[in-house]
């Protein structure tokens, strides 16, 4: 679902009176329902500090929540996927 929002919002574009076309990007968290999530606001707030990796990224730029166990061997955080 968040890739085709991603996909969506890049096609869109305004026109504006004196400088062409507005273009728009997105940025999006996301965490997966899993049993290993308990609360739902465990889960949003796994999806904001997701959401905020993205908007600190590029643009367009989709990011799942990452627990510890996604950790490599030298304990650094995994990175999220690049759409």
């Amino acid at each position: 679902m968040a890739e085709r929002i991603l996909q969506e919002v890049e096609q869109c574009s305004v026109e504006s009176i004196d400088r062409g076309p507005i273009r728009f990007t997105v940025s999006i968290g996301v965490e997966p329902l899993i049993p290993r999530t308990p609360t739902a606001l465990e889960i949003v707030d796994k999806a904001a500090e997701a959401l905020g990796e993205a908007k600190n990224s590029d643009n367009n730029r989709i990011i799942a929540a990452r627990d510890e166990s996604d950790d490599d061997e030298d304990g650094v955080k995994a990175a999220g996927m690049r759409c």
